[in-house]
């Protein structure tokens, strides 16, 4: 009986070193530390019982799509630009300054009506005068400088000055002059036609070529709606329009006047003479 208790003896002491043998190896195998031993049999079998409990391995992280991970990324703040500053009635905004010309008068029945509505708007702006014309009508070339606007000349008889000679270009320009009462700072020549001739008559006697980027067209009568819409469509800060106050019916030209002035003042625009006349 006593030699079957101790073989029964001898057995488990062998199976618990089987035992604690198999479970250093695998703590050894999955690299984790030995287990923090304590003196005593009770402090051994705590640290048998939690080394036998596999260290878990550090997760490793999940495969994430381009566009996931895209989304962890920092990413630079949007930076909406500030809304243009939007010019309201009565209310102008700095920087939206165009220039409004006008052609071929002054003319008694058109020219007073153009400058009633630029009073109304508190507009200015610049008239190319013909010789003839201000020579016919002196009160209104007077009136269109007491409104506070600039007058350039448009030569003396709205010739072609490209196809002058030296002498009749410097007369063109010299009985302009005298119509007008005083040298203008700037002249337009009729149809744009400029050439160095031309160019250097103006600029020798201290004055500048005025052109213009926005056409109305309004000599071809097209409507007050077409004319008003080019315009409105075309003008930018900057922008020198011309229109036409003599020279024919402008009756168009006033009706989309009130237009232009009506809508590019609600955008904030005002109207100066072109700095140069």
């Amino acid at each position: 009986m006593s030699v079957r208790r101790t073989a029964a003896a001898v057995l488990a002491a062998a199976t618990t070193l089987v035992t604690a043998s198999a479970v250093w190896t695998a703590v050894a195998a999955n690299g984790a530390e030995g287990p923090t031993t304590s003196s005593g049999p009770a402090g051994r079998a705590r640290s048998t019982y939690a080394s036998a409990t596999p260290a878990r391995p550090a997760a490793h992280p999940v495969p994430r799509s381009p566009a996931a991970a895209a989304d962890d990324r920092p990413t630079r703040p949007q930076v909406r630009p500030l809304p243009p500053t939007a010019g309201g009635a009565g209310r102008t905004t700095p920087g939206r300054i165009a220039y409004l010309t006008f052609d071929d008068g002054p003319d008694p029945r058109w020219t007073p009506q153009v400058l009633g509505l630029l009073a109304r708007y508190d507009a200015h702006a610049t008239f190319f005068e013909i010789g003839t014309q201000a020579a016919a009508h002196p009160d209104l070339v007077r009136q269109v400088r007491a409104a506070g606007h600039r007058i350039g000349g448009h030569s003396w008889d709205h010739s072609d000055l490209t196809r002058l000679t030296p002498p009749q270009l410097a007369d063109q320009l010299d009985r302009t002059a005298a119509a007008l009462g005083e040298a203008p700072r700037c002249v337009r020549p009729p149809f744009g036609a400029v050439d160095r001739t031309v160019r250097t008559a103006v600029t020798s006697r201290g004055e500048s070529v005025a052109l213009w980027d926005v056409d109305t067209r309004d000599w071809t009568r097209p409507g007050a709606k077409a004319i008003a819409a080019e315009v409105i469509s075309h003008t930018k800060p900057g922008s020198v329009i011309l229109m036409h106050d003599g020279g024919g019916d402008r009756s168009q030209t006033v009706q989309a006047l009130d237009q232009v002035l009506r809508r590019l003042s609600s955008k904030g625009y005002r109207f100066e003479p072109l700095p140069d006349c």
